[in-house]
């Protein structure tokens, strides 16, 4: 069941195809009726339009997808043909209120995966958490109120850009937003649902959990990982409430930023926040501003630069370049000018060519964020720094002689055959001579020279980063992270504190501890420059066994011989852990390293020995049916949360969860 073929074929009768695919990119004139545009089917990228369009029908000729408009919206929303109805319904102004509107003839049947059930609950959850921000009588969220204030960010604000409050922190388990929910949720399940009564609770528990929204812990359902945040609402292109980011309070818990779990409507890695309000601009000015979050994208939007977005809690993604660049493949950067953002930018540099992008830079003045301009009443001053970018290929050229030192003879000379070997990789090959001469105005070395060594270096060979992007652990998804242990930890009782067996020989190379003792062993001034080397890295981000006596090992020795004289020949343990380093050794360093996945790296160590210990000492107290001990370990839990999220090896929680395994250890002594 689903909606009336009547009305099906009247939303039909009112869309136009030609019209509906401007939301999704730019198109081209290809005759009478006709237009044509790069193909904005996921999993297809092209810099050449091949996707042809009538009134009715689709067809590209790169990927081979075609139908009719209803297709269309399908494959590129992600909609099922019920959703696809009512998106197409509502962009032509015939009335809907789906999933219940007057020519709605049921819930749909077959093929029904639970996503509208999601997309309730998340509506219902969003208007809840921002029904709590906006209550004057609600005391505890005072402080987000006060916070957003300072930002110009008002009632008015709140609502457009539906923005919420969660709950206060509890000591025992939370479940605020899981309570106010269950009312709404029994209502909908009573009027929409064709199931009994007595499947209600299972179908609640599942639906919140798979809505990111709760999970369950030691038994009971709760919603904690949200607690005391200002919630920022992630919505899909068709304004449908898909996700939260909730960012701490003044004085709160790390991480600065929780966001929702993957689901079945939202993918992190392919979801930009404000593309909802900036999709329709993107169009029209064919420029994307790409900044860092979300309180940055409503700055820029109240500014009067409704063309910008964001990613989503995390790094940029190349899923996310791909989506946007379907739009424009003008994107102006406008990070901060932290070395963080300055990082952020830096990391275009790998789809430039890729993708076809044109990049400019906007560039903040030092210690200012977009934000900043909007909450001091400066958006003119914001709006001309947008309007006067820097070319991105310049930008980075800038920025490697910022680093160098203008008076020492040899250093402007390294400095410049590297600013030689950007301009060398760079695709355009026109515009090499006129960056080689700038480079010669920069450095005031000789344009010959500097030509004559150009012509003579090769262009970088590309290689792909044996450490993976600073994300979440796979599908950014906490239950799987949390709730289950390393695929190569053993499945029995852990011995609390010591190295899983079959972490000891054979493990992969790529594991976490094995690229962070590469790193210590090929790349320790990386370390040292980032003060993560000798003083904040110590044993202690390992398990007992041999990654920690290869780490002692190499802390003790300036080189790899000298690190290998102080295993044991006696010592099984120790003939492991010289056969892992010689291996390590042998493997050579890691490529393509940034300041971001070496932290990230240091970071996922101390989570998997932090989660390990957590799960050993869980797994006692509930064979001793300790109930009190493995009560003890919920903050230790959260901890661990927090940690995956940040990837931050200087945080509080690091430094909390540090002391956490000293104290285990001294305590087992």
């Amino acid at each position: 069941m689903g909606w009336s073929r009547e009305f099906i074929e009247r939303v039909r009768e009112a869309t136009d195809l030609t019209d509906v695919a401007r939301d999704y990119g730019e198109t081209k004139n290809a005759g009478p009726g006709k237009v044509k545009m790069n193909c904005p089917l996921p999993n297809h990228s092209e810099k050449t339009p091949s996707c042809h369009i009538q009134r009715e029908f689709f067809k590209c000729f790169g990927c081979g997808e075609g139908g009719d408009v209803f297709k269309f919206i399908e494959m590129v929303e992600n909609h099922d043909f019920n959703e696809t109805v009512d998106h197409l319904a509502r962009r032509a102004g015939i009335g809907s209120s789906y999933p219940n509107p007057p020519d709605w003839t049921g819930r749909s049947g077959g093929g029904d995966d639970g996503r509208k059930d999601l997309f309730y609950a998340l509506s219902q959850a969003a208007e809840i958490l921002h029904l709590r921000l906006l209550d004057m009588q609600n005391k505890p969220a005072q402080q987000a109120r006060k916070f957003l204030k300072a930002r110009r960010i008002g009632s008015e604000q709140a609502k457009k850009y539906m923005i919420g409050y969660s709950y206060p922190r509890s000591n025992g388990h939370a479940d605020g937003l899981i309570r106010d929910l269950k009312p709404r949720m029994t209502s909908y399940f009573q009027k929409e649902l064709e199931k009994s009564d007595s499947e209600f609770d299972q179908w609640f528990e599942k639906t919140l959990v798979e809505a990111g929204l709760a999970k369950e812990y030691e038994g009971q359902l709760t919603d904690f990982f949200f607690d005391e945040r200002i919630m920022f609402t992630i919505f899909d292109a068709s304004d449908r409430p898909i996700a939260f980011s909730g960012r701490q309070l003044p004085g709160g818990r790390d991480p600065k930023y929780r966001n929702s779990p993957n689901s079945k409507i939202y993918a992190k890695d392919e979801t930009l926040y404000g593309l909802n309000w900036a999709r329709k601009n993107l169009a029209n000015e064919n420029s994307a501003l790409v900044s860092e979050g979300c309180l940055d994208v409503i700055a820029l939007h109240e500014c009067g630069l409704p063309s910008a977005v964001a990613p989503c809690g995390t790094a940029m993604t190349e899923k996310q370049v791909v989506k946007l660049a379907k739009y424009s493949k003008n994107f102006s950067l406008c990070f901060d000018s932290d070395p963080a953002g300055k990082k952020a930018t830096e990391r275009f540099a790998q789809w430039e060519e890729q993708h076809d992008l044109n990049l400019t830079v906007v560039e903040l003045p030092v210690g200012q964020d977009p934000g900043d301009f909007h909450s001091n009443g400066k958006c003119s001053a914001l709006v001309s720094l947008t309007e006067g970018t820097t070319r991105f290929l310049r930008w980075r050229i800038d920025r490697i002689w910022s680093l160098a030192d203008p008076n020492d003879i040899e250093g402007r000379s390294m400095t410049a055959e590297t600013m030689l070997q950007i301009v060398k990789d760079h695709h355009n090959e026109m515009i090499h001579d006129d960056y080689v001469r700038q480079i010669a105005d920069i450095t005031e070395l000789s344009y010959n020279h500097l030509i004559e060594k150009f012509n003579g270096i090769e262009k970088t060979p590309k290689r792909r980063a044996t450490i993976p992007p600073p994300q979440e652990p796979p599908h950014d998804d906490y239950r799987k992270v949390f709730d289950q242990p390393p695929s190569d930890l053993d499945r029995g009782s852990p011995r609390v504190g010591k190295e899983p067996k079959t972490r000891q020989s054979n493990e992969s190379l790529d594991s976490a501890e094995c690229r962070a003792l590469s790193l210590m062993l090929h790349n320790r001034q990386k370390l040292e420059d980032l003060k993560l080397w000798p003083d904040r890295i110590t044993e202690h981000f390992f398990c007992e066994g041999p990654h920690r006596q290869i780490f002692n090992a190499l802390k003790a020795s300036t080189a790899y011989d000298e690190a290998q004289s102080h295993f044991s020949v006696d010592n099984v343990e120790a003939q492991m852990a010289s056969s892992l380093l010689e291996r390590l050794h042998q493997e050579g360093p890691l490529h393509n390293l940034d300041d971001v996945k070496v932290s990230a790296t240091i970071a996922e160590v101390l989570y998997w020995t932090a989660k390990h210990r957590h799960d050993g000492i869980y797994a006692e107290a509930t064979k001793s049916s300790d109930l009190k001990a493995a009560q003890e370990l919920a903050e230790i839990h959260q901890l661990l949360s927090d940690l995956i999220d940040s990837l931050d090896p200087f945080s509080k929680v690091a430094d909390h969860l540090l002391e956490w395994l000293q104290s285990k250890e001294k305590g087992e002594s």
